[in-house]
């Protein structure tokens, strides 16, 4: 169960540093549910010459999901770990690119976990309001990463 009223930064959630983490701000969360803020600018890692391109939208919800998740580590007194996304279902985005200096709110909620921690969220993007991209995330926040990378290896 999430305690609310905490307030928190993107890199006290959010494993990703430098020009990965691409979260401007947490502005709010719920129970099952994460609302965060982004303003694409030129100098960002994936910007273009129009802007930053709309399949980065997929990355904007991963990272604010994984802020959710982030929420719950900290507050067990766990340091955020890192999440892998599994696939998205029906990316949808209405514009070829985000425009630099328009922000955008994006906000996740959990449609369905289990106690693995494989997760779907709902997510969608605004902009001034009105709906710009949506999509179904699908994300695994492994207990034991190492483990699993060398398992994995293995075959």
């Amino acid at each position: 169960m999430v305690e609310l009223g905490h307030r928190y930064r993107v890199e006290d959630l959010v494993p990703h540093r430098g020009p990965m983490c691409l979260l401007d701000s947490i502005d709010d969360y719920g129970e099952d549910w994460l609302r965060a803020r982004v303003t694409p600018r030129p100098g960002d890692r994936f910007a273009v010459a129009e802007g930053v391109p709309a399949w980065v939208g997929i990355e904007y919800m991963a990272q604010a999901a994984s802020a959710f998740g982030g929420i719950e580590q900290v507050q067990r007194g766990e340091r955020p770990s890192i999440g892998l996304l599994i696939g998205a279902r029906y990316y949808r985005c209405m514009q070829d690119t985000f425009p630099f200096g328009t922000p955008l709110v994006v906000l996740v909620k959990i449609a369905m976990r289990d106690a693995e921690d494989f997760a779907a969220y709902d997510c969608r993007l605004t902009s001034d309001g009105r709906d710009v991209a949506e999509c179904t995330l699908k994300a695994y926040r492994p207990r034991d990463l190492a483990a699993l990378l060398v398992d994995g290896a293995r075959g």
